[in-house]
């Protein structure tokens, strides 16, 4: 099999970051020792690209950054800038990705991207939904209060000048009080100051 005959049927089966399992269940004639090293041979030649180990993905090909995050670190939900610009909650578009997992704290960069997952204890990994297929982001409540919790950010940081605050106060505070009660002092008191904010 030549690299041009793969990455045509990997475009035909919409695959542009999978796994050696991935590939055995659409090229069972193959054998997983072939497929290792026919993928480790293309990554030497800069075809393909691998973030983590058994994990590959096409240099040139358009990603959905959400799908890269949720096969990066399972499980996890992708979080903090990342999912409140999602929300246009804020306005910027973070360069690196934002993830919140169980395990531990890990960063990964791809040709075009920086991922980063952040550890959280087991009671506060809660609060997100599923978005499509097999990705999750958190609840437009939790990815504020993971920002708060993660940033430690001052009561001048400028997340508070650029909220979005019409949908700010569209949120269930009240939920997200009981969310908030979940994690220390400091992230209680930039939820209270985040009321005030956006009752002004």
């Amino acid at each position: 099999m030549t690299f041009v005959e793969f990455e045509k049927f990997c475009r035909q089966n919409k695959l542009t970051i999978f796994t050696i399992s991935d590939l055995k269940i659409l090229l069972n004639q193959y054998s997983r020792e072939y497929l290792r090293l026919k993928l480790s041979r293309w990554k030497q030649k800069g075809y393909l690209n691998s973030p983590k180990r058994g994990l590959y993905m096409f240099m040139d090909a358009e990603f959905d950054e959400f799908e890269i995050a949720s096969k990066l670190i399972t499980p996890s939900y992708v979080s903090l800038e990342t999912a409140l610009s999602h929300y246009s909650i804020i306005p910027d578009v973070s360069a690196e990705v934002s993830g919140v997992t169980t395990k531990n704290t890990r960063t990964f960069k791809t040709n075009s991207s920086i991922y980063k997952f952040y550890h959280i204890k087991q009671a506060l990994f809660s609060n997100f939904v599923h978005l499509r297929e097999e990705i999750f982001i958190a609840e437009p409540q939790k990815a504020i209060l993971d920002f708060f919790y993660f940033r430690k950010p001052d009561k001048d940081h400028l997340f508070f000048e650029r909220i979005n605050r019409e949908i700010a106060r569209g949120l269930n505070l009240k939920a997200m009080e009981k969310i908030a009660n979940k994690f220390p002092a400091h992230t209680q008191k930039l939820f209270n100051h985040f009321k005030n904010v956006i009752s002004r």
